[in-house]
Parts: C-alpha cells; sequence; structure tokens
C-alpha cells in the first residue's frame, strides 16, 4: 500500500497535512472549517481539541498537547478518512530548537475497506535518529544491522513474527 508512505509524515503546521490534501487544523488559514475547545489537562498542560465544521473527508479530528509558554505543540492525534482510507496517526514532536517544528515519531493505524474486503496497517516512523547506515552495505536483509540502527525495540509479538518467518 504504497498510499499509506505519505500517512507517516504529516506536516503539522503547512496548510495541507500531506502533499496537498486533509487541510491541517494547526494552520491559521483552516481555522474557518474547523471548531476548537481547550481543557486543562491535569498536569497543568492544555489539550487543545478539534473537529471538522461540517463532514468533509478533507478535515480531520483530534486533538494535540500544547506547551504552554511557547504554543508549541508537543503531541497530537488526528483522525480522518480519504479515499477509501481509515487512518489515525499519533505524533510526537522534536524537543528542541527547529527540530520541534518536525515530527520525532509518527505512528499511523489504517484500514482500507473494499468489497467486503479489509485490510489493517501499522506504520511507525522514527526521525531525528542518532544511527545511520553506512555508505555501503553488504548484505541487505542482516537482522544485526537493523537492530544496531532501530531507535525504538521490537516487541515480543514482532520477534515472534520474525522467529516463525525465520522457520520457514
Amino acid at each position: 500500500m504504497p498510499t499509506l508512505i505519505e500517512y507517516a509524515t504529516p506536516n503539522i503546521y503547512d496548510i495541507a497535512l500531506y502533499n496537498g490534501y486533509m487541510l491541517s487544523p494547526f494552520n491559521k488559514w483552516n481555522r474557518k472549517y474547523y471548531r476548537y475547545t481547550q481543557h486543562l489537562q491535569s498536569d497543568g498542560t492544555p489539550r487543545l481539541d478539534f473537529r471538522p465544521k461540517l463532514y468533509n473527508t478533507q478535515l480531520v479530528n483530534g486533538y494535540a498537547i500544547v506547551e504552554t509558554n511557547t504554543g508549541r505543540i508537543i503531541r497530537t492525534l488526528l483522525n480522518g478518512e480519504f479515499d477509501m482510507l481509515s487512518f489515525r496517526t499519533e505524533i510526537t514532536q522534536g524537543k528542541n530548537g527547529p527540530q520541534s517544528l518536525m515530527p520525532a515519531r509518527c505512528t499511523t493505524a489504517a484500514t482500507f475497506k473494499f468489497l467486503g474486503n479489509q485490510t489493517l496497517a501499522l506504520f511507525d516512523a522514527a526521525y531525528q535518529c542518532d544511527e545511520s547506515l553506512p555508505d555501503s552495505i553488504i548484505q541487505e536483509n542482516s537482522r544485526q544491522l537493523m537492530d544496531s540502527i532501530r531507535p525504538i525495540p521490537l516487541s515480543e509479538t514482532d520477534k515472534r513474527i520474525y522467529r516463525e518467518y525465520d522457520l520457514r
């Protein structure tokens, strides 16, 4: 599902979240399409809930956790539906300087339904990683190489899937 790769990196401050579609609730030009409510969480951080004024597949709903002093978005959750694809994206922004404008981690869960069939996908993208791949790779499918650069360790379920695959 190559279309889902675009959902791995939304640009939350741009007019459109994903390459020209899905209007961002965080862009000032799109304010007229959304309703906003603000709540204080137990730790005193503001939570900004947003939803479309009218249902439209170009709009999303969800919430954002905002830093009080700067207005910087710390974390946001987007729910939407576009082109027979329902998705839920959780974005954690970077912490310091210019990196705070870009996501540090995005997790997207998507569902595609067509003619009674249902396909589920989960993408977990990590950005601003400390480790990077070397210039030349001898063995492309080396599990040890992937484990050395993986910023988030595999879950036990993922490890079990790899073990079952290796037994085939």
